[in-house]
């Protein structure tokens, strides 16, 4: 199908810590922003990392699924999400939203 913009397949970059991922995916997503294709940023570490619940209750790929909708969140989901935890928006943190979403399998089949 020529109608839709090529897809850019997802990609992994490894190394050892401080070794510069974080800012070498930085620089990618903005360099890819710039030429008009949109990125999505997500990592399974400081404000995002796995906790034991997390662990227990969800499949790696649920793991990055919840990521994925932690970074594509709309400020009405945020909203509704934070009423469910009993939070106001601005106190609503990564582990919260884990606690109080799924993202079916259906929906990652999707995706």
């Amino acid at each position: 199908d020529t109608s839709r913009p090529p897809r850019v397949p997802p990609m992994v970059i490894t190394r050892f810590a401080r070794g510069g991922k974080t800012r070498m995916m930085k620089e990618l997503a903005a360099s890819l922003q710039k030429e008009g294709t949109p990125t999505l940023f997500i990592t399974f570490n400081d404000g995002t990392n796995v906790n034991a619940y997390e662990k227990r209750t969800m499949t790696p790929l649920e793991s990055i699924g919840v990521r994925i909708a932690w970074a594509t969140s709309t400020d009405d989901t945020l909203q509704e999400v934070a009423e469910a935890a009993n939070k106001s928006v601005d106190c609503l943190m990564f582990h919260d939203w884990v606690k109080s979403v799924s993202i079916s399998k259906r929906t990652l089949a999707d995706w």
